[in-house]
């Protein structure tokens, strides 16, 4: 679903759509990072390796 298409059925401004997209991930990362193992914080985890 495009952001245009959540927009248009939900009756918002698809800036509204970005906001909550926007909170949505913040929320998720910051619940991520506290979830990590005392051993992993800092460190590099899989997740942000880059695949080459």
């Amino acid at each position: 679903m495009t952001v245009a298409e959540a927009a248009e059925e939900h009756q918002v401004d698809r800036a509204t759509i970005m906001r909550i997209r926007t909170v949505a991930e913040e929320v998720a990362l910051a619940a991520l990072a506290a979830a990590e193992p005392e051993g992993l914080v800092g460190a590099q985890h899989p997740a942000h390796c880059s695949m080459r």
